[in-house]
């Protein structure tokens, strides 16, 4: 009898894409990110989550005008804060990439330079509009490779994330599970 290996929900993978703006980090950086993040999550730090019906998690009804403003705020904000606290210049920001898949342990990013194996990566993107889901996650390159239909240079990251909370992978996950169910309907109805 052939035993079928047992998939865990990490295994999940969905294939869409969505924007994504990233940076490389050298190790250092690494650590030093992740102890401020240990400090505010030890702090009480909670995320605003909103349902598909656009009521927050207080029960509260959302305005999808605000929703919308909000995360237009949240980017430009993060942005800000980049730029002061690293004192980045231009060609130091942020660089644009799209998430083609992704699953509760790593994602493929298409991206228009090449990475090295080993290399930490920040990424930043918005999974779902309704209900809002953006993730800022770290992870590690593990493969890349050269697009071969592309003449632009363009190279397709494997990253697996490091130190991601179960939330972050539950998030992940449902929104997976939430593209195959449209999709599901998608067929039914044709």
């Amino acid at each position: 009898m052939n035993a079928v290996p047992e998939q865990k929900r990490t295994d999940v993978r969905g294939d869409f894409s969505f924007s994504v703006s990233y940076r490389f980090l050298t190790p250092e950086e690494y650590r030093t990110k992740k102890n401020a993040i240990e400090q505010v999550v030890n702090r009480g730090g909670k995320r605003l989550t909103l349902d598909s019906n656009g009521t927050d998690d207080r029960g509260r009804d959302s305005d999808s005008r605000l929703v919308d403003f909000l995360m237009q705020m949240d980017e430009k904000m993060n942005r800000i804060l980049d730029l002061l606290t690293e004192k980045e210049t231009r060609d130091e920001g942020l660089l644009q990439g799209v998430g083609i898949n992704i699953s509760g342990s790593g994602m493929k990013l298409r991206v228009d330079r090449p990475a090295e194996a080993g290399q930490v990566i920040h990424t930043d993107f918005v999974l779902s509009r309704f209900p809002y889901v953006r993730l800022s996650l770290y992870g590690r390159i593990v493969q890349t490779t050269p697009v071969q239909e592309s003449d632009t240079g363009a190279y397709d990251l494997g990253v697996k994330f490091l130190d991601m909370d179960d939330s972050a992978r539950d998030q992940i996950v449902a929104r997976i599970f939430q593209a195959q169910r449209e999709a599901i309907r998608r067929n039914r109805n044709d």
